[in-house]
Parts: structure tokens; C-alpha cells; sequence
């Protein structure tokens, strides 16, 4: 990934989790971006769990938060009884990020799936 150089970035370390964030100030507003890998031989709960961990940290201290990525996740109406596509979902609701994907991210021998996300999260700003 490249990152302008003018712009804070860091790696970020969460258990077996790939991940960069970038942090942004425009207009007097604070925008995280999360970029995150997760590996499909990663225990899917323990990711939930990891990515739990790190937005409790860090929460409300943004006023847009966007999360992207390769989760391998299927959170498409297909899979409906994934209970770990629930508990992330669930997740991402407690946290009050909003799915802006909700269509087929990938097709695998004739199956539709929904594994790269995008996530977004905005605290009360008004975004001219």
C-alpha cells in the first residue's frame, strides 16, 4: 500500500491480524482509516475478539472512522447461519459502524459471498 507521506501512518499489531491505520486531520477533522487482513486460517472469533479489543480503545476519539478490507468474513445473505458472521456484525453494530458494502464481493464456483468490507462510523460531524 503506499501512503502519502505527509500522513500518519502506523502498523498495527492485533494478535495474527494484518493491519494499518492511517490517521488524518482535515478541516479540523480527525479521520482514522483501518485497512485489515485477516487470513482465512485465523479462528474467526478470535479476530472478532482482537478487533473488539482494539475499537474499544480507541473509541469516539474520531470523527469519521473507516474500516476496509479482506475480513473472509461472509456476511451475505447466504450465510446467515454463520454465528461468527453474526458476532462480527454484531460488533460492528455495538461499535455504530455502518455497512456501506451489502452486495456479492466475491463468486467461487457459483457461490456469492460478501468478504471485503467496508465499515463506516461518524461522530456527530457535519461533513460539507
Amino acid at each position: 500500500m503506499y501512503v502519502k507521506e505527509n500522513y500518519n501512518c502506523n502498523i498495527v499489531s492485533l494478535d495474527k491480524i494484518k493491519a494499518i491505520e492511517w490517521f488524518i486531520k482535515k478541516d479540523n477533522v480527525n479521520i482514522r482509516i483501518l485497512s485489515l487482513y485477516r487470513s482465512p486460517s485465523l479462528n474467526e472469533s478470535d479476530f472478532v475478539e482482537n478487533l473488539q479489543a482494539h475499537l474499544s480503545a480507541s473509541q469516539n476519539i474520531y470523527d469519521l472512522e473507516v474500516i476496509v478490507r479482506d475480513i473472509n468474513i461472509d456476511i451475505s445473505e447466504n450465510n446467515y447461519k454463520n454465528n461468527s458472521a453474526d458476532e462480527y456484525l454484531n460488533t460492528m453494530s455495538e461499535f455504530n459502524f455502518v455497512s456501506v458494502i451489502n452486495s456479492h464481493t466475491g463468486i467461487e464456483d457459483s457461490t456469492y459471498s460478501c468478504i471485503d468490507h467496508i465499515f463506516v462510523k461518524h461522530n456527530n460531524t457535519n461533513f460539507d
